[in-house]
């Protein structure tokens, strides 16, 4: 289904393109395309201020202290910021539509950036369908939320 995406959106047909990647994002092969380490995400998305967002509990370890703050994972949540990732980065939110109320997926931020070419259907060719202002916003709001999970 990406596949067909890529190539719809390669011929311009940006509608075919949105209509193949809706689909794959409401499939089992959504998750199984963004799944990381063959693990994936155990639990039905949850639905924050108007986003599906697909959580991995095994990204990053709660209780973590980031040395360069002195904070744990939960304090830096509970001020906005994501937490830190079993890589060491901070666990990115990627918009899996490339758009502003698409569905998001908790990733790696090694995950993001050693898949970008893949998971982004976007090749800067057509302006971004994300308002950074807003999602900056909404992001904070989310991790302070995603605090309450632990």
């Amino acid at each position: 289904v990406i596949k067909a995406a890529e190539t719809a959106l390669k011929k311009g047909e940006l509608a075919e393109a949105s209509r193949l990647i809706g689909k794959a994002s409401d499939d089992v092969t959504s998750v199984n395309y963004f799944g990381q380490d063959r693990k994936y995400w155990s639990d039905e998305p949850v639905n924050f201020n108007g986003n599906k967002v697909y959580q991995r509990n095994d990204l990053f370890d709660p209780g973590y202290v980031d040395p360069k703050s002195g904070k744990t994972n939960i304090e830096l949540m509970q001020v906005g910021r994501a937490p830190v990732g079993k890589d060491g980065k901070p666990v990115n939110l990627h918009h899996m539509l490339q758009n502003q109320d698409g569905p998001i997926a908790e990733v790696t931020q090694t995950f993001h950036k050693d898949n970008h070419t893949v998971i982004h259907i976007n090749d800067n060719s057509i302006p971004s369908g994300i308002n950074r202002s807003e999602f900056n916003k909404w992001r904070s709001d989310y991790w302070k939320q995603r605090a309450n999970d632990f």
